[in-house]
Formats: C-alpha cells, sequence, structure tokens
C-alpha cells in the first residue's frame, strides 16, 4: 500500500531457450523462495523457445544390410518451436490466482533407411488456471482447470479437468479436505495407445492430516 491506496505493478521478460520438456510448469515452482507480493500486485513472465534443431538418440531403428540385424540409431532430426507463459496474482490478501500457457510445435523427422519406432507425441496446447482462497481463517477453498489439446501419435483426445478442494482447519493440529477430481468427465485418457492405456475417473475423497 502507497498513501493508503492499493499498489499495482507488472513485470514480464522474454528470453531464448532450449526445449527440455513440455508442459505447464507450476508458476513459482523453481526454488522455495516465491516472490511474496501485496494486493493487487502481479507478476508475470514468459519464454520463447527459438527454433532448435535437434538429433534425438535412440529414436529409430536400422536395419543392417543382408544381415538380418537391426540397430538402434540416431536417426531423428528436426526443428522444434514454443512459447511459455505464465503469472501470479495476489488479488486480495485471501484470493491468490496462477495461471499459465504452453505452445509447441514439433517437425521431426527420419533419415532414409530408418524404421520409425516413435515420433514426436506431445500436445500443442495446454493451459492452467489455479485459484487459492481463504473463505475464513479456518476454510480455504481451492479449485484447477486445466486443458491438454490431442496427442497426435498415437492419438488421444483433448481433454479439459477441474479439480476442487475444500480445506478446514479446526485447530493448528489438524486439517480436513473435501477433495474432488476429474469432476467435467467420468473418465478421460492421457497418453498411451487406445488398447491397452488406463484412464483417469472422476473420484471424490475426504483426506485428514493431523500435525504433531
Amino acid at each position: 500500500m502507497t498513501n493508503g491506496k492499493p499498489v499495482s505493478s507488472f513485470s514480464m521478460g522474454i528470453s531464448s531457450v532450449s526445449r527440455t520438456g513440455s508442459g505447464i510448469r507450476d508458476p513459482g515452482s523453481e526454488g522455495s523462495s516465491r516472490p511474496r507480493v501485496r494486493p493487487f500486485r502481479s507478476i508475470a513472465s514468459s519464454r520463447v523457445n527459438s527454433p532448435l534443431r535437434v538429433r534425438l538418440s535412440a529414436s529409430s531403428v536400422a536395419p543392417v544390410p543382408s544381415t538380418g540385424v537391426f540397430v538402434i540409431a540416431n536417426g531423428r532430426e528436426g526443428e522444434t518451436y514454443g512459447a511459455e507463459l505464465w503469472g501470479d496474482f495476489e488479488l486480495t490478501d485471501s484470493w491468490r490466482l496462477k495461471a499459465g500457457y504452453a505452445i509447441l510445435h514439433e517437425d521431426l523427422r527420419f533419415a532414409p533407411g530408418s524404421i520409425a519406432t516413435s515420433e514426436a507425441n506431445d500436445a500443442t496446447h495446454r493451459f492452467l488456471l489455479r485459484s487459492s482462497m481463504d473463505l475464513t481463517p479456518k476454510f480455504e477453498l481451492d479449485w484447477t482447470l486445466s486443458y491438454v489439446s490431442a496427442l497426435p501419435d498415437p492419438t488421444v483426445p483433448a481433454y479439459t479437468a477441474v479439480d476442487l478442494r475444500l480445506g478446514w482447519k479446526p485447530s493448528k493440529q489438524l486439517e480436513v479436505s473435501l477433495i474432488g477430481q476429474n469432476l467435467l468427465d467420468k473418465r478421460h485418457p492421457e497418453f498411451g495407445p487406445a488398447n491397452i492405456r488406463s484412464e483417469i475417473e472422476r473420484s471424490v475423497l475426504v483426506k485428514a492430516a493431523c500435525r504433531f
């Protein structure tokens, strides 16, 4: 607060990085010293993946002529493009939001003569919105909305998921939570071939934690 008025600020940065994985990072997960912000203050950042030429090991199988032998070889190359955005917002003393979005494009190819054993199978779009609210000194309400676009090979359909948690702290030592997971669907797959993959089911559970 400045002279009794809310403080509002915004910061943003862009950097070029190599791709080490896909998915939305939990904002503030890189280290435990997450900035503490006042009401109406927001912190945001972005990351852009430059076009990269990559070679991936153990990604193809090449036959050795006239031997009937197959050798695992480094026979795939291509480019990846991507960007990642995330924000951490404290709207009031009791309400916090985290949001993230990632986009990834992959153009990978196998060398002539190699036999493909796997292709890039990453989602092009990922989105996350997480809310944490202190309803009272003893009750908390948290929810998470996430979206993942379809996977190409093996095909996995896009899905949207909502998780919900209502927490009650009757004392400093005891915490009781009512948790609902995957509330929008009875079940949905997240990866793997259709004939063998498992699916994430809707679930509701009660959790109690006692600290001494």
